[in-house]
């Protein structure tokens, strides 16, 4: 996932996920206070998501199912539901009538291990399957742009 500050908090999050990619607001990721924080900004929950996003890869089994969130809108959220098998991770982008209200990106543990409603997208190039390590990278690749994107803040 990459974050794309335009100044607005709508469209400026891509998930790109081998043909599939979505854009999607920050929105609900600035509101995001959990972190502590006083100022609005979609980095410090961001970076919380993709910490637990690395640590559900981890700790996945074989046969496990984990839903990953990235998608935070008023009726719905978007998600990840990703099977490990023997050859990785089976990753499938999906909605669910879960709102992007109802809880926070920094604290979504909870909800994804009661998510019942997930429905797959169909017809758009997934799912796709992936290697554990090839999931990690990506998170990693989307952890440090946004360390980037604070290095060019800094240095405004």
């Amino acid at each position: 996932m990459v974050y794309e500050p335009n100044g607005t908090e709508h469209d400026d999050l891509v998930l790109r996920l081998g043909p599939f990619v979505a854009r999607s607001d920050s929105y609900y990721y600035a509101l995001d206070r959990e972190e502590g924080r006083a100022e609005r900004s979609a980095i410090p929950s961001l970076r919380a998501l993709l910490r637990q996003w690395r640590e559900a890869v981890e700790a996945a089994d074989v046969g496990a199912v984990i839903y990953l969130p990235y998608d935070f809108s008023d009726q719905r959220t978007g998600w990840l539901r990703c099977v490990l098998g023997e050859g990785g991770f089976e990753i499938a982008p999906g909605w669910s009538d879960v709102e992007g209200y109802a809880f926070v990106p920094s604290d979504f543990a909870e909800t994804a291990a009661a998510l019942a409603d997930f429905e797959p997208f169909e017809g758009r190039g997934v799912p796709l399957t992936l290697a554990r390590d090839e999931v990690l990278a990506g998170i990693e690749a989307s952890e440090c742009s946004l360390s980037e994107i604070e290095g060019a803040e800094g240095d405004g």
